[in-house]
């Protein structure tokens, strides 16, 4: 992890080294839990996924809703996002466009 985020910072030309990392119980930040469900939002909508399980069906619906409501619009519209190649390179992901994708497969539910 502390590598992972070294090579970001080295990346984005920011002036910090990670020294040492840790993980957190759920209940303990609220800002670790607000960024791991937005991170799970995005990560449902890039990978697009089918709606074989009642838990995968629900977390689609609610994110169809979010969008619908344009209640995640303004998050995603400023997101900047970065795929980790193997060869240790960034290159860049265009979320509008997998926005789009994800509409267009939950169609039904978007427009119900």
């Amino acid at each position: 992890m502390k590598l992972q985020l070294n090579i970001h910072a080295l990346y984005r030309g920011e002036p910090f080294y990670v020294h040492e990392c840790g993980y957190r119980k759920k209940g303990e930040e609220i800002g670790v839990e607000l960024t791991d469900i937005l991170l799970g939002i995005v990560r449902t909508i890039l990978e697009n996924p089918d709606c074989e399980s009642r838990k995968k069906r629900e977390q689609v619906k609610l994110i169809v809703e979010l969008l619908r409501t344009e209640k995640l619009q303004p998050f995603l519209n400023r997101l900047r996002l970065f795929e980790l190649m193997s060869s240790s390179d960034l290159r860049e992901i265009d979320i509008k466009a997998s926005v789009k994708m994800f509409i267009v497969k939950n169609y039904e539910i978007y427009f119900d």
